[in-house]
C-alpha cells in the first residue's frame, strides 16, 4: 500500500513517546548504525517540543540479508543486526517498561568520544540483567518477534527504491533519511520532508 506505509498499531509496538499522540512516526533503524545512534538521542527533545503530540514507533530494520531480503549485500558491520533486533524485541515482549532502558543502553556511549555498537553477547547479558534469564528465554521464543520484524522489514522494503540506508523516518505515505545536527534540525525535516504539522 503506497498510501500509508505505516501498518503498526502504536499500542502494540515499542515506541518513544505516547501511543496516544496524534502524530506517530515510524523510525526504521539498525542497532549497529552510527547515524541511528545520533538520531535516537534527539527523539526525547523533539517529543518535548511537541508537548507529547508526537511519538516514534521503533522499528528495528537489520541491514543483514539473513532476515532482510531488501539489503543488497552483507557487510561485516551488520553481521549481528538480526540477532540484536531480536534481543531488543524479546526485552519488549518480556517487560515493556524495561525496553526504554535497554534501547537507551544499546545506543549509549561507554567511554571515549566515539560510539561503539554493543556486541551480541553484551546485549544478551544486559537483557538478562533487566528481565531475568527465564523471562528472556521465554520471550525469545515468542512468535510476535518474527512477525514484528517482518512488518518493519516490509515497511523498509516499501521505502528502498534506490536508497537502502537507515535511519529512515516514515509518516503516512512519506519517508525521509534524516541527517539532522540537532533537534531543531530534525523538527524542520519532519515538517518540510514529511509534512508533520508544527508543534
Amino acid at each position: 500500500s503506497r498510501e500509508n506505509l505505516l501498518a503498526i498499531e502504536p499500542h502494540a509496538a515499542p515506541l518513544v513517546g505516547s501511543p496516544d499522540a496524534p502524530h506517530v512516526l515510524t523510525l526504521l533503524f539498525d542497532y549497529k548504525c552510527p547515524h541511528c545512534q545520533q538520531l535516537h538521542f534527539m527523539l526525547d527533545e523533539v517529543i518535548r517540543r511537541y508537548d507529547g503530540k508526537l511519538a516514534f514507533v521503533l522499528c528495528p530494520t537489520p541491514l543483514n540479508t539473513r532476515c532482510n531480503p531488501y539489503v543488497p549485500r552483507d557487510v561485516d558491520e551488520f553481521a549481528d543486526s538480526c540477532e540484536l533486533a531480536k534481543v531488543a524485541l524479546a526485552v519488549w515482549v518480556a517487560k515493556r517498561e524495561a525496553f526504554p532502558a535497554f534501547n537507551r543502553w544499546m545506543f549509549s556511549m561507554e567511554s571515549g568520544d566515539r560510539w561503539q555498537p554493543r556486541s551480541l553477547n553484551a546485549a544478551k547479558a544486559k537483557a538478562i540483567e533487566l528481565i531475568g534469564a527465564a523471562k528472556f528465554d521465554a520471550a525469545s521464543a515468542d512468535s510476535w518477534i518474527g512477525q514484528y520484524l517482518q512488518t518493519c522489514i516490509r515497511i523498509y522494503g516499501n521505502t528502498v527504491q534506490d536508497n537502502t540506508a537507515v535511519p529512515k523516518l516514515v509518516f503516512g505515505s512519506h519517508w525521509v533519511i534524516p541527517k539532522p545536527n540537532d533537534a531543531d534540525d530534525l523538527i524542520l525535516i519532519l515538517q518540510d520532508s514529511l509534512g508533520v504539522p508544527k508543534p
